[in-house]
């Protein structure tokens, strides 16, 4: 899966440079692959962390504020707005898990400061479900549940992405780890 993710984050970064408004860096098309690239480049260093993911993830970093305007800005499109709020959780995920660990090698665990990152990033998430209900968002809600300990409520949302879309691959993986099927 995760040379999958890397795979298709190509494709969206050549899509996106082959974009006759690539310099128009606030058309929805523009903004729909740059959430798409760091949506699949994120999930790929979720899977493994080895130094080809880490550089293009921070490569792909520096769209982070182009993300954030594009979710203020009522005139995109709503799936342009709900690709980039899942773009962003999956930043706060990758900051949150980076600074975990940093705190863990430094022996300084800060369960509130994670905590709060957490539901910063689940909220991201629900922005994303309101415009444009998805079994991605379910799942990476789904994942943060899981995270915290509230499987029942995993569950929930595994059962609902799988009602959104039967074969998404991270829903079936999820459904099996915790026996929701």
């Amino acid at each position: 899966e995760p040379q999958e993710m890397i795979e298709a984050s190509k494709q969206a970064k050549e899509f996106r440079n082959a974009y006759p408004s690539r310099f128009s860096k606030t058309s929805d098309v523009y903004l729909l692959m740059i959430s798409l690239e760091a949506e699949a480049l994120l999930r790929a260093r979720i899977e493994r962390r080895d130094a080809d993911t880490s550089y293009r993830v921070g490569e792909i970093k520096q769209h982070r504020d182009t993300l954030s305007y594009a979710v203020r800005k009522s005139s995109m499109q709503s799936g342009t707005r709900a690709a980039a709020y899942l773009a962003l959780g999956l930043f706060q995920r990758d900051e949150r898990r980076s600074d975990k660990e940093a705190r863990h090698r430094n022996a300084r665990e800060d369960k509130s400061k994670d905590e709060l990152a957490r539901y910063e990033e689940i909220e991201l998430y629900m922005r994303s479900l309101d415009l444009l209900p998805s079994a991605s968002a379910h799942c990476y809600i789904a994942e943060c549940r899981l995270e915290e300990g509230y499987d029942n409520e995993a569950r929930a949302h595994i059962k609902q992405a799988l009602s959104i879309s039967p074969e998404h691959a991270l829903a079936k993986k999820l459904a099996v780890q915790t026996n929701s099927m």
